[in-house]
């Protein structure tokens, strides 16, 4: 108790002080004075903490002249060290840009058709050209298309068409063509 008395603050003391007594005469009733014992040291440890820890003066503690102390010594550490801060806030700066783009696009990417309720069931069907060493991927179907997965494949339910701003001719090739 004495222990307590000494870190507590004085204004808080005398309201936990009766709870502590009251939970250790608890402890002592049903769990042996030995036990109980432990568990008050145990309990008067949890409340040594900086909300109810008296300062030097008598007082709580001052949390505001510890923020003003600890700015005013970063500040003068960035001024003392120009060159190390500057480097250290550019890669932070960069470090937490870098995050956000990133959070960005993933969250882009991966918007598309979600409000539909069935998003799982949707495609979306890509045309793909070779050109020599370079392959490329058009997101564009030729409007034919929609009218051919809508009567061989009676699966799909709901088929549509997109066309980009060229022209594209749809054919088969005949018997012999490769």
């Amino acid at each position: 108790m004495r222990f307590f008395r000494w870190f507590c603050d004085p204004d808080l003391a005398q309201y936990v002080e009766g709870d502590l007594i009251e939970l250790y005469e608890y402890n002592v009733r049903n769990k042996g004075i030995k036990l109980a014992k432990v568990l008050f040291t145990l309990e008067v440890l949890k409340l040594f903490r900086p909300s109810i820890i008296k300062d030097a003066h008598g007082g709580k503690l001052n949390y505001y002249g510890m923020f003003k102390h600890n700015f005013k010594s970063g500040w003068r550490s960035i001024l003392k060290h120009k060159s190390f801060s500057a480097i250290n806030i550019l890669g932070l700066s960069t470090g937490v840009a870098v995050c956000l783009v990133t959070l960005i696009f993933y969250r882009y990417e991966t918007s598309f058709d979600s409000y539909h309720e069935q998003a799982d069931q949707t495609y979306r069907v890509v045309q793909t050209i070779n050109r020599g060493d370079s392959e490329l991927h058009w997101n564009t179907t030729a409007y034919p298309l929609a009218a051919a997965l809508r009567n061989d494949f009676p699966d799909f339910t709901h088929v549509t068409q997109t066309a980009g701003p060229m022209k594209r001719l749809f054919a088969l090739p005949s018997e012999g063509e490769t």
